[in-house]
C-alpha cells in the first residue's frame, strides 16, 4: 500500500504535537479589544539559545557565539501563520511572525520574534476568552401555582386590577 510509511509519520507527528504543544492566541498586529479577531491553537514553541560556530565533533571552540532564533511550530489544520501575526502563548510572552519555512506535511514552522515584555502587556492569553461555542445560560428561580394554591380576587385586597370595561357593553 503506497504512503503507509508516510501516514505513520504523519500520526507521530499529530502525537508529538498534542504532548508538547501549549495553548496560544493566534492574531492580528495591532491588537483591539472586542474589535481584533482572535483564534485559539496550539503551538510548539523552540526559544532556547544556540550556540554557533564550533567544528563539529571538537572541543576548540572555534568562534563561538551564542544566537537565539526563537521558532514555533504550528498545525497547518489549526492556521496557516501569516508575517506580521501575534502568537500570545501566556501572561507577557507572545511572539510576532517573521518568516515562514516550507510547509512540513502537518505542520508549518516560523521563525518569530519575541516581543518584549511592554510590547506583550496587555495582549490577551489563553484562557482569558469565553469560546463562541459556549452558552451560558442566566439561572432565575421559577414559581409554580398549584390549582389548591389559587386566591380569589377579593383575598388579594389593593392588589386586585381594577375590572376592564369592554366599550359597547353595560355602561
Amino acid at each position: 500500500m503506497p504512503g503507509r510509511f508516510r501516514q505513520h509519520i504523519r500520526k507521530a507527528r499529530g502525537q508529538l504535537h498534542d504532548h508538547m504543544s501549549v495553548p496560544a492566541l493566534y492574531f492580528a498586529s495591532p491588537y483591539v479589544p472586542g474589535d481584533t479577531p482572535v483564534t485559539e491553537i496550539s503551538v510548539r514553541v523552540h526559544d532556547t539559545p544556540i550556540v554557533l560556530g564550533d567544528l563539529k565533533g571538537t572541543n576548540f571552540n572555534y568562534a563561538e557565539i551564542e544566537d537565539n532564533s526563537p521558532r514555533i511550530i504550528f498545525l497547518r489544520s489549526e492556521v496557516e501563520p501569516a508575517r506580521g501575526m501575534i502568537v500570545s502563548v501566556e501572561p507577557g510572552v507572545a511572539y510576532r511572525v517573521d518568516t515562514n519555512r516550507a510547509p512540513n506535511d502537518i505542520t508549518t514552522t516560523s521563525r518569530v520574534v519575541r516581543l518584549t515584555k511592554d510590547e506583550a502587556a496587555g495582549l490577551p492569553v489563553p484562557g482569558d476568552l469565553i469560546p463562541i461555542n459556549v452558552r451560558i445560560e442566566a439561572i432565575f428561580p421559577t414559581f409554580t401555582v398549584e390549582a389548591s394554591a389559587v386566591l380569589p380576587v377579593a383575598a388579594l385586597g389593593d392588589l386586585a386590577f381594577p375590572a376592564a370595561t369592554v366599550e359597547g357593553e353595560g355602561s
